[in-house]
């Protein structure tokens, strides 16, 4: 059985290898053993030191909010071949590498063709990939499904194994569970929940949380507390950090 301890890294273009090296080993000696892309992909140059030092890692395509706060670019032919180019490099540069675990066509959009169109061809051309997305409740049910059902923001008080809907989540008064939540869930399907964003930190204020023993004791134990509930909880696959 394999649980991701992961983070949410955005890698800098054109980053020093030797300084990538070190964010990784100090990574690797904080328990770490997977990265998820975000907003951009991971560069050859990342996916080959993930191989040398053991580190999975999650790829996700350039699309961020698609037919939400983005423009509705999910159906429309004209960009089909957008999706599908840049994405096929993808699929592509993954395949050579050991590091390689889940691939997902975009982060925080609403499914649509031209997200099948990218589903389809990594699981003709890469099948040893997991197929994630997010948000994956806009995927009708008659539709190509992910492997893994990725889930975001969800309080630790709540159960981790629940493949919550977070087109619908706020807090509301008078809500039933705990930590003030209203989701809805998907009840059609089981598969492995991967917590793919979670624990968002204060990561603007790094120097602060150095300087700050409190606030870093804070967090480390906050962060903690969330994945040793994902360790004991069949059926949570892991997730990462967002920071």
């Amino acid at each position: 059985p394999l649980k991701l301890r992961g983070l949410c890294y955005r890698e800098q273009p054109g980053l020093d290898e030797e300084l990538l090296k070190k964010d990784l080993k100090r990574f690797k000696e904080a328990g770490v053993n997977y990265l998820r892309s975000l907003f951009y992909p991971f560069s050859s140059q990342l996916l080959g030191l993930c191989d040398q030092e053991g580190i999975l890692v999650c790829q996700s395509a350039s699309a961020f909010s698609v037919g939400r706060s983005g423009p509705p670019t999910q159906d429309l032919p004209d960009c089909r071949d957008l999706y599908a180019g840049q994405f096929s490099e993808l699929v592509r540069e993954l395949r050579s590498h050991v590091s390689s675990l889940l691939i997902s066509p975009g982060t925080e959009c609403v499914w649509g063709s031209n997200f099948r169109v990218c589903a389809s061809m990594a699981r003709e051309l890469a099948p040893e990939l997991l197929l994630a997305f997010s948000y994956p409740m806009t995927i009708p049910a008659a539709d190509l499904q992910p492997d893994v059902w990725c889930v975001q923001y969800v309080d630790w008080k709540q159960p981790f194994d629940v493949m919550y809907d977070h087109m619908e989540i706020g807090h509301a008064n008078g809500s039933e569970n705990e930590a003030g939540y209203v989701t809805g869930h998907a009840r059609r399907q089981e598969k492995p929940v991967l917590h793919d964003l979670y624990a968002p930190l204060p990561f603007c204020n790094r120097d602060e949380i150095e300087r700050d023993y409190g606030i870093h004791e804070f967090w480390g134990e906050s962060i903690w507390r969330f994945q040793r509930k994902m360790e004991e909880t069949p059926g949570a696959l892991g997730g990462s950090v967002l920071g």
